[in-house]
């Protein structure tokens, strides 16, 4: 009896040990893991720091950016009929003008014979778009056959729409 219990003893004592030797290797093996995650995370970590400070503003400039072009394009004015007009009328006088708008006041300067810009003037104050035109600024020289000069002339635009919203 004493051999069988010896016998039983010691498979009980392999069997401690290796339950013991087993959980020492798990242990192992859960700490490595749970030290590589940590590492992993670390390394995650700086990444986005870097990320943060080097793209992050970059980013914020852009969506700055594209809002105010959003904002500006919803705010603005639509003058592509009026310049469409104007090219109408101008092209059909035949003459070197500089046409500037700025907001819904349109500014035409001019160097040439002043029956254009009589023509102009009577183009404009009959059309529809535009209203108030006054000719600003006349410089004239020459005979009364062929009056010539340097002129502004003025109008506004009478309906100003604004662009479709983006």
């Amino acid at each position: 009896m004493y051999e069988f219990i010896i016998s039983r003893a010691r498979i009980v004592l392999l069997g401690v040990e290796l339950v013991v030797i087993f959980s020492f290797v798990g242990k192992v093996v859960v700490d490595t893991q749970a030290k590589n995650l940590d590492d992993s995370i670390k390394l995650a970590d700086r990444q986005l720091q870097s990320i943060q400070l080097v793209t992050e503003p970059a980013l914020k400039l852009l969506q700055d950016k594209a809002e105010i072009y959003r904002r500006s394009w919803n705010e603005s004015n639509y003058y592509s009929e009026v310049s469409r007009e104007i090219n109408t009328i101008l092209s059909n006088i035949g003459a070197s003008l500089t046409v500037s708008i700025s907001g819904d006041k349109v500014i035409i300067t001019g160097q040439n014979d002043l029956a254009v810009l009589s023509r102009i003037e009577d183009i404009l104050k009959r059309s529809n778009t535009f209203t108030g035109t006054v000719v600003n600024r006349l410089d004239a020289s020459g005979t009364d056959a062929a009056l010539t000069g340097s002129y502004v002339l003025e109008t506004r635009i009478a309906k100003l729409n604004n662009r479709t919203q983006l």
